[in-house]
């Protein structure tokens, strides 16, 4: 992120000038309630757009080179909002073609997520778990090589009820060396970012009080 600047109205603005450079590897974003983690991960998802900078994805500008950056990122959102209507299988085959990426993906992926027994029900008839299982099937995808998680460890559970919190070991399959994962959880601090990898950040969370910097490199 360069230079980004948001507000969701007038009345409050959230970011303000923030730079923010995460590099391969996996970063965690933790913070209070109402410090600005979904937004942010939001933002660099592609969800909100910023009033001001930039979002690269991978060397692409998310607003400017849509597919190129899109193509290569997958995002689970805290809340599984899918589509009511559609079945396990029907969501993972639109996947497939808005990625490109063979039709047989929607059957390993099954397997992966332990979905196979409900590929066929509707996402109406999934619990919020089973929702948010379907959401991790997609988003791996075409192995993208940024994930963006909101709320990594929220358990998710299988038709049969046994929780689980991310697909299986995906050892077959050869792994990107860019790779980056960034997931947010709740925390006793306004904001801090564990990055394993040397990635940089600066910036202003201007709704969160007495802080002068809410990001913080570790």
């Amino acid at each position: 992120m360069e230079g980004v600047a948001f507000a969701y109205d007038d009345r409050a603005r959230i970011f303000s000038d923030l730079n923010l450079e995460v590099a391969s590897g996996v970063t965690l974003l933790s913070g209070e309630n109402g410090a600005g983690k979904t937004t942010l991960l939001k933002l660099a998802a592609g969800v909100e757009r910023p009033d001001a900078g930039r979002v690269l994805v991978n060397g692409s500008d998310l607003w400017r080179r849509e597919v190129a950056a899109r193509s290569d990122l997958a995002f689970v959102p805290q809340e599984p909002d899918v589509t009511p209507f559609a079945t396990i299988r029907e969501v993972l085959r639109l996947v497939c073609r808005l990625r490109s990426q063979p039709a047989q993906q929607v059957d390993q992926m099954l397997d992966e997520t332990d979905l196979e027994d409900s590929a066929d029900l509707s996402i109406r008839e999934l619990s919020r778990g089973q929702r948010r299982r379907v959401l991790l099937a997609a988003a791996w995808i075409g192995t993208p090589r940024t994930a963006i998680l909101d709320e990594p460890t929220t358990p998710t559970r299988t038709a049969s009820g046994r929780g689980r919190r991310a697909p299986r070991s995906r050892s077959s399959r050869r792994p990107r060396t860019t790779a980056r994962a960034i997931g947010s959880t709740g925390a006793t601090e306004p904001w801090t970012w564990r990055d394993t990898t040397g990635g940089s950040s600066s910036g202003c969370a201007e709704r969160t009080p007495g802080c002068k910097r809410h990001v913080e490199e570790l």
